[in-house]
């Protein structure tokens, strides 16, 4: 888990690296290339970092967990102790709901760049040379 968060964050800064770098010699395609990994290790990332949290935090506890039969604790303690260093649950309800935050989070955004390309007060005179250039091309 670490090291998957590891390698996406250094596969992120390289690329952006790479992308300033191919900005300057006008490659489209792998610029396009480059765009499209970084959007999708933007997607990813969050989800990622909770992977890693998640099991790096319960290898801690178990760690700790088996010094813990060292000391003498009431048998309803350990219990109650072994259960709340059992984080799989919290985590297979936090994994989800985070991937439907950024695919919500995603489908905005992509909107609102669609929109934001055109300036309101543009837009009409922007679907009149449209139309025009349309009737004149199939007239």
């Amino acid at each position: 888990a670490v090291v998957n968060a590891l390698a996406t964050l250094a596969l992120w800064w390289f690329n952006g690296s790479m992308l300033k770098q191919e900005r300057k010699e006008y490659k489209l395609k792998k610029t396009f290339h480059r765009k499209q990994c970084i959007f999708a290790i933007k997607q990813f990332l969050p989800v990622t970092i909770i992977h890693t949290i998640t099991f790096v935090t319960q290898f801690v506890m178990y760690r700790f967990g088996a010094s813990i039969r060292l000391l003498r604790l009431a048998p309803a303690e350990f219990v109650f102790l072994n259960t709340s260093l059992n984080l799989m649950p919290y985590y297979c309800l936090l994994a989800p709901l985070t991937l439907l935050i950024l695919i919500r989070r995603g489908r905005f955004e992509r909107n609102a760049a669609v929109r934001g390309q055109i300036a309101p007060e543009r837009r009409e005179v922007n679907k009149d040379i449209y139309f025009t250039q349309l009737n004149t091309s199939w007239s």
